[in-house]
């Protein structure tokens, strides 16, 4: 029998490292950090693309995060 392959599993394979977070959300309350966090809704848009072929190529990162700002709105 195989294995189940997982939406976390495929992310880790194509998708980038997160950023690390900046000191500016660090002011309210201590949260706990949980695997189910990384996959929660956020109103702030991409600023980079998720796949990881794509870091380093500049006009495909621009089109790709364009695109995800079309789909939003």
């Amino acid at each position: 029998m195989r294995a189940a392959y997982t939406l976390e599993a495929y992310a880790i394979d194509h998708f980038r490292v997160p950023p690390k977070r900046t000191l500016s959300g660090t002011l309210k309350a201590p949260r706990r950090k949980r695997s189910e966090d990384l996959w929660r809704y956020s109103k702030e848009p991409l600023k980079q693309p998720l796949l990881k072929k794509l870091i380093g190529k500049e006009e495909n990162s621009n089109d790709a995060c364009l695109c995800f700002m079309d789909i939003l709105f």
